[in-house]
């Protein structure tokens, strides 16, 4: 195994278990029998804890945001609407990876300057610069602040509706509680809808 995907593999293990327990509640040593690896080769990949941390959270971040620039890119002629669809869509599909990134800013509120894209650290979420680019494509005279409010209600929206969506209490359950993709997707059309007109 190389260094690259050594690390790759303890980031990956280490993502959940801070997760799953927050920062306090994982050892490096239960990091290294997770991904198989000897406390040695996280030593030399992160020094220590703390930066192995950091480290997690940073791929996670990085990861959100390459993700959601390539789907703008993918989509570039979408209206604001349907781009906020896709971004549903994708959080749903990975929605292992957003229930583990969201128990671990719940869980952990240590999070440091040089973890934030600039772009995105007065934006709000990893990939509101591009959700924000997507609002000032049909909304160019909007002001930044408004902008700004109308990406963080937008994403608090979608994410809270990816999260509900694919909670346990939910999937596979549609004739009980009668809620489907299709209400969803509605849903969040109109508060995007709504919240555009607003600016």
């Amino acid at each position: 195994m190389n260094d690259q995907s050594t690390k790759e593999k303890i980031i990956a293990h280490a993502h959940k278990l801070f997760a799953e327990k927050g920062y306090n509640g994982v050892s490096i040593r239960e990091i290294s029998q997770a991904a198989q690896v000897n406390v040695a080769a996280i030593n030399y990949h992160f020094n220590n804890k703390e930066n192995l941390y950091r480290h997690t959270v940073q791929a996670s971040i990085t990861e959100m945001a390459t993700d959601m620039r390539n789907l703008f890119e993918e989509n570039s002629d979408c209206t604001v609407e349907d781009f906020c669809i896709k971004i549903f869509d994708y959080f749903v599909e990975h929605s292992d990876d957003l229930k583990t990134s969201s128990k671990m800013f719940v869980i952990n509120s240590e999070v440091h300057p040089e973890m934030i894209d600039p772009d995105d650290e007065i934006i709000g979420p990893p990939g509101g610069k591009v959700l924000y680019d997507c609002i000032q494509k049909v909304k160019p005279k909007a002001k930044h602040d408004d902008i700004i409010f109308a990406v963080r209600v937008i994403f608090t929206t979608v994410i809270h509706k990816a999260l509900v969506f694919t909670s346990n209490c939910l999937v596979g359950r549609e004739n009980m509680y009668k809620v489907t993709e299709d209400d969803f997707h509605a849903l969040i059309k109109r508060v995007v809808k709504i919240t555009i007109n607003d600016i």
